[in-house]
């Protein structure tokens, strides 16, 4: 199985509707329509089935945080500041203009004056050393602000997977208020008719409170989380028009995919960059040694007679560049270390992640098995029965309710973690 990430839900829901939409043609065809009731139940029928097609997802919800939240603006910002910053010291330092006036101490001594332009420079192949140094430094700028981003991106795929979740739990402990209303006005029916006591009706109305509680203390959560995403939106509304988790399958061979994860993640080729960084960094260093020059044109003029021509300068390097090769080679050995630290952590925490999600996919499969057998509707048919007491019926749905929130939290880690483990992969799609 391929180790990328695969997300099949978009592409079953579109074969799924176009067949449908030929089953619907055919039907239509058949049913002996007049031509233009005809075309226009089949023109209403495509433009609902495209919408669907549409229908938001979420890596659009994604997409659309990771134009509008303001810290990854502000940071974009700053990444373009330090990218203009080492663009400079990039040429030559200014030129220098002297002009001295000297009076002289006598008549016959007269004033001399002097003017001098001059220019100095480094050595032709340091300019372009500290070019590609400052190409580097924008490349590695540029994947700090991928970092970033990813960062963010992370909090907000946490913050969907919650939403599912809470929606998934409102959905479910809506079903379980509901059943307890019912149970509750049938008991209060019969409690007037003389047939429960006021024990029995107290212990329903006690346990649908509860419910209710439990509701809306999920609605509050959800509300929560909703005010969160439009927080990383930017402070802009965010509609969110999907309920279940994507579909992602991951391989069961964990080197072929951490290869794949290793080329995607972005704190590796920022390393890289680095350590060519440095490199260069080194190569300067060394080229310190050369010397520096100065050109320039002199000119006297003194007791009417004038004095011009070439002025030439070289500066030797012997105090100035001390220990900067040492440094160099230092950093480099530094980022080298650092490079083969990242690596080892990166690959036993992924490995982690890798086993984890593959138990917890295995324990969604078996407990979800167990919801299979309808133990909710069998108890209820029990209960109206008389094959058991309410207290029983209210113990045996509290059995399978542990169930299913187990089910609910566990789906909850497992998105988690496929988040945690896939998330190099999935920010190269955005």
């Amino acid at each position: 199985m391929n180790s990328t990430i695969i997300n099949i839900s978009s592409y079953i829901v579109l074969f799924i509707l176009l067949v449908s939409l030929i089953l619907l043609f055919k039907i239509m065809w058949l049913s002996n329509l007049t031509k233009s009731k005809f075309m226009f139940n089949f023109i209403m029928v495509f433009l609902l089935l495209i919408s669907s097609v549409n229908a938001q997802t979420n890596k659009d919800v994604l997409k659309q945080i990771a134009v509008n939240n303001k810290e990854i603006k502000v940071f974009r910002e700053y990444s373009n500041s330090l990218n203009i910053s080492s663009k400079t010291n990039l040429f030559p330092v200014n030129p220098v203009v002297e002009y001295s006036y000297l009076s002289g101490s006598d008549l016959t001594s007269g004033n001399k004056q002097e003017f001098i332009i001059s220019q100095s420079f480094d050595f032709p192949s340091i300019y372009f050393q500290k070019s590609d140094i400052a190409g580097l430094q924008n490349k590695s700028n540029e994947f700090q602000l991928k970092i970033f981003k990813l960062k963010i991106l992370v909090t907000t795929q946490n913050y969907l997977n919650d939403y599912i979740y809470w929606k998934t739990r409102i959905d479910e402990l809506t079903k379980r208020m509901t059943l307890a209303e019912n149970i509750y006005k049938t008991l209060q029916i019969r409690f007037e008719k003389g047939d429960i006591g006021i024990l029995e009706l107290n212990k329903s109305k006690s346990l649908l409170n509860l419910a209710v509680s439990k509701l809306n203390m999920a609605k509050i959560e959800l509300n929560s989380i909703l005010s969160e995403l439009v927080n990383l939106n930017g402070g802009k509304p965010i509609n969110i028009n999907f309920n279940e988790y994507q579909i992602y399958y991951i391989t069961a061979d964990f080197d072929s995919l951490f290869t794949e994860l290793r080329k995607s993640d972005y704190n590796i080729q920022s390393f890289e960059t680095e350590k060519e960084l440095y490199e260069k960094k080194l190569g300067l260093a060394k080229s310190g040694w050369l010397p520096e020059f100065g050109i320039g044109y002199r000119q006297d003029n003194e007791n009417d007679i004038k004095y011009n021509g070439l002025r030439l300068q070289m500066s030797i390097p012997v105090f100035e560049n001390t220990n900067q090769v040492p440094k160099a080679e230092s950093e480099l050995n530094y980022i080298d270390v650092k490079i083969q630290s990242y690596i080892s952590k990166f690959y036993i925490e992924k490995k982690r992640l890798h086993g984890k999600a593959i138990e917890l996919e295995n324990t969604v499969k078996m407990q979800k098995e167990i919801l299979q057998n309808n133990q909710l509707e069998l108890n209820l048919k029990s209960y109206e029965l008389g094959h058991i007491s309410l207290t029983q019926f209210y113990y045996d749905n509290m059995i399978f309710y542990e169930i299913i929130d187990s089910v609910t939290d566990t789906e909850r880690e497992y998105q988690k973690v496929i988040s945690e483990l896939m998330i190099e992969i999935l920010a190269k799609e955005l």
